[in-house]
């Protein structure tokens, strides 16, 4: 059996997963990545539409909020969209430091539109391949940062003991022969 030793592993390749192991590298820790499929098979780089922030002064974090929620029928939890709405202005910039290309307005501003339930046009977009744009930029930075990445790579159970998670079993897709993080 393979054995793989890490300080933090993410499972996922998508926005998310790039996101959490960008975080964790930061704090200067081993991060490994594992994917089930090949990097870029993910959702995130086929999403077209855009992300919502609040980035325009006559918008607000707490307008998104109540347009979030009230989107999702009251049923989000809604201390981590109070979370979301806070951080994303933050993390749109962010994205655009490290290489997004987002759509302009006239006066160079981030373009935004109306999408979804919104009331107010607060989608970040880029063209109609937002998705690609940002799966692109976050590949891109967790390599830049040295996060080891594993594809192929089918993660089939997590190791616990006293309530966290010390490990995980894998399975590599060639061969099904098994790896334990």
């Amino acid at each position: 059996m393979e054995v793989v030793t890490t300080d933090v592993l993410v499972i996922g390749c998508g926005a998310a997963g790039l996101r959490a192991a960008i975080e964790a590298a930061e704090q200067s820790v081993d991060v490994l990545l594992v994917t089930k499929g090949r990097i870029g098979a993910a959702a995130t780089p086929m999403a077209e539409g855009g992300v919502n922030a609040a980035i325009d002064p006559r918008d607000s974090w707490e307008k998104h909020f109540e347009d979030t929620v009230r989107a999702g029928a009251f049923l989000n939890e809604q201390h981590l969209v109070e979370v979301l709405v806070k951080e994303i202005p933050s993390r749109i910039y962010e994205l655009e430091e490290w290489g997004a290309v987002f759509s302009r307005r006239s006066d160079g501003l981030i373009a935004q539109r109306r999408f979804g339930k919104q009331s107010f046009p607060r989608t970040c977009f880029a063209s109609d391949r937002t998705g690609h744009e940002i799966f692109t930029v976050l590949l891109s930075q967790a390599l830049r940062t040295g996060i080891e990445i594993i594809e192929n790579c089918f993660v089939s159970k997590l190791l616990v003991a006293e309530g966290r998670v010390w490990g995980a079993v894998a399975w590599r897709l060639r061969g099904w022969t098994p790896v334990l993080i």
